[in-house]
C-alpha cells in the first residue's frame, strides 16, 4: 500500500506569509526534522485537519 508521501500530487495550494512568519517556520522544520518547508507545512496542517 503507498503511502500518502509516495502518492501522486496533482492539487496546488499557495499562501502570502509575511517574513517573520516564513523564519518561523523554516526554523520550526529544521528542528522538526523536515527536508522542506513545503513538508513541514503540510505535515502540520494535516496533522491539525485531522484532529477536527
Amino acid at each position: 500500500m503507498k503511502s500518502e508521501i509516495d502518492t501522486p500530487k496533482s492539487a496546488r495550494f499557495e499562501a502570502r506569509i509575511t517574513t517573520v512568519q516564513k523564519s518561523l517556520f523554516q526554523r520550526a522544520a529544521a528542528l522538526k526534522g523536515h527536508r522542506t518547508l513545503t513538508e513541514f507545512v503540510i505535515t502540520s496542517a494535516q496533522e491539525q485537519a485531522e484532529i477536527y
